[in-house]
C-alpha cells in the first residue's frame, strides 16, 4: 500500500492530475490444485486513486488499501477483458488504463540484481523488493518514451517521498520536500540568466536618437505614403507640444482610438514625448468596452480621427482630439524634442485586458519594463536597420509593440498593413511579398490564415510567433516557408515576451524557451516553493520587466504581484501568471496549460468569468457558464450553456446582439445552447463535464424562420454546416454570429471553389448573410455547376 501511495503521489506531483490509475501483478494461485502446476498464475489489476494537493499522506493509504480491496474481489477477471470492456482510447505507444506499474517482488531468494527481459512491458514499471531489512527498487521503462535522466530523477524522489512518509505521515500531498539542494541551486543559477545592462533611454529618447541618425531613411510606409525617421520625430515633437498646451504632460492618460497608420505611431509618440501614458483602444470594439476603459484608466484625453472617432461614445470629462487637425494647428509649433525628463518608474502604458470580475483590467506597464523589453529583443530575435516589418497586430494587444515601437529603435521600416488586409490570408500573402518583409509577428492562428491561403513563405524572412501555443505541426508547416522562427511567451503583466527560442524540426514538443534578458522565471508549487526538474508549477515571472500592477484593483495586485522570495534584489517582485510548466533538464521551459479559467482564442485573452458575467446582464438568462470547445484541429470557440427565466422566448440572435453591446466579437461565444438546468455535482458546484458536447449535435434554440432555397443556397448551407460544425443555418443565417472566424472563411471559399468551380472573395462574409452571398455566387455559376 506504502509503495502504491508513493506513486501515487509522485505522479500527482508530476503531472497534476487527481485522478491517478496504476497498474499492478496479483497471484492467482488461491487453489491447492494449482500449487503443483507450472506457468504464471499472474494477472493485472488496475488501481484507481484519487488525491488533492493537500490529501494527508495518511489518507492516501487508506486510499491505496481500500483500492487493493475492492479490485481484489475481481482479481480473476482477465485484463484483456477489462480492456475490451472499458474501451479506452488506444494509442500504439501507450500502454492502456494505465501507464505506471508497480510490483512487489515477495518470491524467496530472489536475484539481488534486475534481470534484463527484453524490453518494457509496461511504459514504466517500478519493481521493489526487500533485502536483509532494506527497500530496494528499480524501474524499467521504454526508452522510446522517457530519457534515462527522467527516470533517475523520479526514483530519487520516489526514495524521498518513502523516507519523508515514515517520519511525517500526516503531510499533506503538495508538501512533500522533492526538491535537492543541487536541483535548488540549478534552478536559480542555470536556469536564471545573469543580468545584462541595457540601454536606460525611454523609447521616445531612442526613436530620436535614430531620426538624428538616419533621418531621411523610410520610417513607416502606408500604401504608397512614405514618412521618414525624420518627418516622424517632427510631426511628433509638434503634436507633443500641442499636448503640453493644453496641460497634458507627465501623470496624464490619453487614449488612441486610430486605425493602423502612420498618425497611430506619431500619437503614440507624442503622448509620449509629452510625458503622459497612452491607453490604447481598438476601434472595433463596443463602445460601451471603450467608455469604460477610459473612464478607468482616468483618461484626460484621446486622440482619434477618421473611421475610429465614430466607435467612441465620449464619457464627461475627457477631450476628443482629432489627429489631423491637431497636427494642423500645431504647425508653428517647435520642431524640437519637449524638454520632459522620463525616469524608469514612470507609467509608459496601460493594456486592458479581460478581467475575471466581469470588466477588462488595466495593466500598468512603465517606462523601464518597455526599455528592458526592447534590448531584450534586439538581441534574440534581433532586428536590424535593413528590415521591413509587417504592422498587423491590432494596437489594443500588447504585442503591437514589437511592430509598431521595436524597429524604430534600430532604423528598420515598418510596413503598415490595414485590418482587411491582415485578416485576409490571401490579401495578406500577397502583401507581404509586394512589400518585401523580412520580419512577421502573428498568433498561430494568424499563421495559419496565411497557411490556408496557399501562402508560399519566404526563405528571408523571420518569423516571430506568440499571444498562443504553437503547436509542432504549425512548427513544421512554417520552417518549410521561413528563413528563421521563434517563439515568444509572455503575458502583459511582464511586458510582452518573458521567454523565447529558436525553434528546429523536430519530433518534440515546441518549447517556450528560456528568460530573455533580465527576466526571471520559476515554477512554483502551491505553498510557494520551486518545483523540481521535470514537474509541473505555476509559471512566476520575476525581473525588469514586471508591471505595477492592475490600475485601482489593489486586491488583485496584492494576490498576482508578489514579492520575489528568490531575487536579492530590494524590492523585486515576481508575477503570478496561472500558466503551467515544467522545466527540461537543459533548461528549456514547456508550456502545460492553465490551472484556471483563463484562455486564449486566436491570441487574444479571454476570462470566462467575464463573458459569463455579461451573460448574466441579460434580464431574461437566469443562469450562464461558458467553456471552450474544440470544434476540430485547432479551432477552439467559446460555448455557452444558459438557462432562461421561465416563460423567456429570448432566441439565440437576440443573446448575442445584447452581449456585442458590451463584449468584442471575438468574446462572443460561438455556440449557445439552452439547458433547463446546469448539471452540478454532489456538493453543488457547476459539472464543466456534463455539459453537452456542442460540436456532436447542433443545440441552437430558434428554429430557422428562412431556409435555403434550393441550388445555391443549399449547397452553401451545406458547406458553412461541415466548416462550422452547426446544423441550424438558414438563408438569413450570418457567417460571424454562428461562430465562424477568418480561417473558417478561406476554407469554405475553397469548398465553394471545388464545389461550384468559381471563386470567392473571403471579404463578403462579413457584411452579408448566406442568401446575399449566394446571390453574390449566382452572378458567376449557372445551376448546372452546382454539386
Amino acid at each position: 500500500m506504502a509503495l502504491l501511495a508513493a506513486s501515487a503521489l509522485a505522479l500527482h506531483r508530476e503531472t497534476g492530475l487527481e485522478d491517478i490509475v496504476l497498474g499492478s501483478p496479483v497471484a492467482l494461485r488461491e487453489k491447492p490444485e494449482f500449487e503443483r502446476m507450472i506457468g504464471p498464475f499472474v494477472n493485472t489489476q488496475v488501481l484507481r486513486m484519487g488525491l488533492t494537493p493537500r490529501t494527508p499522506f495518511v489518507d492516501l493509504l487508506a486510499t491505496a488499501r481500500q483500492s487493493l480491496l475492492d479490485s481484489h474481489p475481481h482479481s480473476h477477471v482477465p485484463f484483456e477483458m477489462v480492456v475490451e470492456r472499458a474501451k479506452p482510447a488506444r494509442r500504439l505507444n501507450r500502454s492502456p488504463l494505465f501507464q505506471f506499474a508497480v510490483v512487489l517482488q515477495s518470491a524467496a531468494g530472489a536475484p539481488s540484481e534486475p534481470i534484463y527481459g527484453g524490453g518494457a512491458i509496461h511504459d514504466m514499471t517500478w519493481f521493489v523488493r526487500q533485502s536483509e531489512g532494506r527497500i530496494m527498487g528499480a524501474i524499467e521503462y521504454r526508452t522510446d518514451i522517457y530519457l534515462p535522466e527522467t527516470v533517475k530523477r523520479l526514483l530519487a524522489r520516489l526514495e524521498a517521498i518513502l523516507r519523508h512518509a515514515v517520519d511525517h505521515p500526516e503531510t499533506p500531498v503538495a508538501d512533500f520536500p522533492l526538491l535537492s539542494d543541487q536541483e535548488r541551486d540549478t534552478l536559480l543559477s542555470e536556469f536564471v540568466p545573469a543580468p545584462v545592462e541595457i540601454d536606460p533611454a525611454p523609447w521616445p529618447k531612442q526613436v530620436a536618437r535614430q531620426a538624428q541618425a538616419t533621418p531621411e531613411a523610410v520610417a513607416i510606409r502606408t500604401g504608397d505614403h512614405e514618412l521618414s525617421y525624420a518627418g516622424l520625430n517632427t510631426r511628433a515633437n509638434r503634436l507633443a507640444h500641442h499636448l503640453a498646451s493644453r496641460e497634458i504632460g507627465q501623470g496624464a492618460v490619453v487614449g488612441l482610438c486610430l486605425d493602423r497608420s502612420a498618425d497611430l505611431i506619431t500619437a503614440m509618440l507624442a503622448v509620449h514625448k509629452a510625458g503622459a501614458a497612452y491607453v490604447p483602444l481598438d476601434p472595433g470594439f463596443p463602445p460601451d468596452r471603450l467608455a469604460y476603459i477610459l473612464r478607468d484608466s482616468g483618461a484626460s484625453a484621446v486622440l482619434t480621427g477618421g473611421d475610429a472617432a465614430r466607435s467612441l461614445d465620449m464619457p464627461d470629462g475627457v477631450a476628443e482630439i482629432d489627429v489631423a487637425q491637431a497636427l494642423s494647428h500645431a504647425a508653428p509649433l517647435p520642431e524640437s524634442d519637449p524638454e520632459v525628463a522620463i525616469a524608469p518608474s514612470d507609467r509608459s502604458h496601460l493594456i486592458y485586458t479581460s478581467g475575471s470580475t466581469g470588466r477588462p483590467k488595466g495593466v500598468d506597464v512603465t517606462h523601464g519594463a518597455l526599455s528592458n523589453l526592447l534590448e531584450a529583443l534586439r538581441r534574440e530575435p534581433g532586428m536590424s536597420a535593413s528590415d521591413v516589418v509587417a504592422a498587423t497586430t491590432t494596437v489594443s494587444f500588447d504585442i503591437a509593440a514589437v511592430e509598431l515601437q521595436l524597429p524604430l529603435t534600430v532604423g528598420a521600416r515598418i510596413e503598415m498593413l490595414d485590418r482587411e488586409v491582415a485578416t485576409n490570408g490571401e490579401a495578406l500573402a500577397d502583401a507581404l511579398r509586394d512589400s518585401d518583409v523580412t520580419v512577421l509577428q502573428a498568433t498561430p492562428s494568424a499563421w495559419r490564415l496565411l497557411l490556408e491561403a496557399d501562402w508560399a513563405g519566404s526563405p528571408d524572412l523571420l518569423a516571430i510567433s506568440g499571444g498562443e501555443a504553437l503547436t509542432r505541426d504549425l512548427a513544421d508547416a512554417l520552417l518549410e516557408r521561413v528563413g528563421r522562427l521563434w517563439n515568444g511567451y509572455g503575458p502583459s503583466e511582464t511586458t510582452i515576451y518573458s521567454t523565447g527560442c529558436w525553434i528546429d524540426a523536430d519530433v518534440q514538443a515546441v518549447s517556450i524557451g528560456r528568460p530573455v534578458a533580465n527576466t526571471r522565471v520559476y515554477l512554483l508549487d502551491e505553498a510557494g516553493g520551486l518545483v523540481p526538474i521535470g514537474m509541473q508549477g505555476e509559471i512566476c515571472i520575476g525581473g525588469a520587466g514586471v508591471a505595477t500592477g492592475y490600475v485601482g484593483l489593489p486586491e488583485q495586485t496584492q494576490d498576482r504581484f508578489l514579492p520575489d522570495p528568490f531575487d536579492p534584489k530590494p524590492g523585486a517582485r515576481c508575477y503570478r501568471t496561472g500558466d503551467i510548466g515544467r522545466w527540461s533538464a537543459d533548461g528549456r521551459l514547456f508550456h502545460l496549460g492553465r490551472g484556471d479559467h483563463q484562455v486564449k482564442i486566436r491570441g487574444v485573452r479571454i476570462e470566462l468569468g467575464e463573458v459569463e458575467a455579461a451573460l448574466l446582464g441579460v434580464e431574461q438568462i437566469r443562469q450562464a457558464a461558458v467553456v471552450v470547445e474544440e470544434a476540430g484541429p485547432d479551432d477552439l470557440r467559446l460555448v455557452a450553456y444558459v438557462v432562461y427565466e421561465p416563460g423567456s422566448n429570448m432566441t439565440v440572435s437576440q443573446v448575442r446582439r445584447s452581449l456585442r453591446a458590451t463584449l468584442p466579437r471575438l468574446m462572443v461565444p460561438s455556440v449557445i445552447m439552452d439547458l433547463p438546468t446546469l448539471p452540478r455535482t454532489p456538493n453543488g458546484k457547476l459539472d464543466r463535464k456534463a455539459l453537452p458536447k456542442p460540436f456532436e449535435r447542433g443545440r441552437q434554440r430558434e428554429a430557422v424562420t428562412t431556409p435555403p432555397r434550393p441550388g445555391i443556397e443549399t449547397t452553401l448551407a451545406a458547406i458553412w454546416r461541415e466548416v462550422l460544425k452547426v446544423d441550424n443555418i438558414g438563408a438569413e443565417s450570418n457567417f460571424f454570429e454562428l461562430g465562424g472566424h477568418s480561417l473558417l472563411t478561406l476554407r469554405v471559399a475553397k469548398q465553394v471553389e471545388t464545389q461550384m468551380g468559381v471563386p470567392l472573395d473571403p471579404r463578403v462574409f462579413f457584411f452579408n448573410n448566406l442568401r446575399q452571398i449566394a446571390a453574390v455566387l449566382s452572378q458567376q455559376v449557372g445551376p448546372k455547376n452546382v454539386k
